[in-house]
């Protein structure tokens, strides 16, 4: 570019020796028309010499812009691979590949971080539900009373009582029966019990065992030498 500028420069500098070369008019034309026509020609040559000189500075500018964008990219190329390498490894070292070659998480390298396993826990902890529903059915055609974690409820015949309860264990207890425990955990954190009628104890006796009965038979007539049996 800057060489082309020059070249343009050196012709439009050489054109006044060419004007000069070319044959004077006529003595007719006079000698005002002529030293008129060179102050005209000196005008332009002085025109041309102040464009051609901001063409230079404009010039110089651009190749100095184009060099700082040139040194930016190079810079920002670096910083580029520079974050490729760093991503490389930070990908490797909390992952890896499974057997069908994607990239799954490397839990086991992730958990001797003291402050990854705090945390995993606090993580954990906030996706579990903390309450859960204990649901009470009465299937009996009587009123029933029932403790929930120490707190008596009352439920009539055929109704349902739904409850909301912490999760975890909850303990259950019918008046005069055994109290039990109930585990309300995920994925549904719910539990639902029946109270059903108490089936009836039927006891079962063996039949006595008796000896077997004794018959008699009287004597055996005897006719015509011919035995006969009583049946």
């Amino acid at each position: 570019m800057s060489r082309r500028v020059l070249i343009l420069a050196c012709c439009i500098l050489m054109s006044p020796a060419a004007v000069a070369a070319e044959p004077a008019p006529p003595a007719a034309a006079g000698t005002a028309d002529a030293a008129s026509q060179l102050k005209l020609v000196q005008e332009q040559l002085r025109t041309l010499s102040g464009n051609l000189t901001q063409v230079v500075e404009r010039v110089s500018e651009h190749e100095t812009q184009i060099g700082q964008l040139r040194k930016e990219l190079t810079e920002l190329t670096t910083q580029i691979q520079d974050e490729i390498v760093k991503q490389q490894q930070i990908l490797e070292a909390i992952s890896q590949k499974d057997s069908t070659g994607n990239h799954v998480p490397r839990l086991s390298a992730a958990m001797k971080s003291t402050e990854f396993r705090q945390e995993m826990k606090q993580a954990v902890n906030d996706s579990l539900n903390t309450v859960g529903t204990l649901k009470i059915a009465n299937r009996t055609n009587d009123f029933h009373r029932v403790i929930v974690n120490r707190v008596e409820y009352g439920i009539p015949s055929g109704q349902q009582l739904s409850l909301e309860v912490p999760a975890g264990t909850v303990s259950t207890q019918l008046p005069g029966r055994e109290l039990k425990n109930w585990t309300i955990a995920g994925p549904k954190y719910e539990q639902s019990i029946d109270i059903v009628p108490e089936q009836p104890v039927v006891t079962y006796v063996e039949r006595p065992v008796l000896p077997p009965p004794t018959y008699y038979y009287p004597p055996l007539p005897v006719q015509n030498n011919v035995v006969y049996y009583w049946p």
